[in-house]
């Protein structure tokens, strides 16, 4: 019984807060979507961005590294040709 009655004085509270306070907990419940669309977007954007420099500190280096091979093959082939060194 006591079950009972506190279940429909809950409902009744429902009842009472929605009819009262709809309007606010609507606006405030679309707000909230708009915020976390914002954050969302915002946090893809900045991943994307975050995604594109590691890119390109990648090829940087990857550039840096073949730039080191090649200068490293020249050394050794300079030195055979001219016959310096061992």
């Amino acid at each position: 019984m006591l079950a009972a009655d506190l279940l429909r004085i809950r409902a009744e509270l429902e009842v009472d807060i929605d009819r009262k306070h709809g309007d606010l907990l609507k606006r405030t419940r679309e707000e909230a979507e708009d915020f976390m669309r914002k954050a969302v977007a915002t946090i893809t954007a900045e991943a994307e961005l975050a995604e594109k420099r590691a890119r390109h500190r990648l090829w940087i280096s990857s550039l840096f590294i073949l730039a080191w091979a090649v200068l490293g093959l020249l050394y050794v082939l300079v030195r055979r040709y001219f016959g310096l060194g061992g």
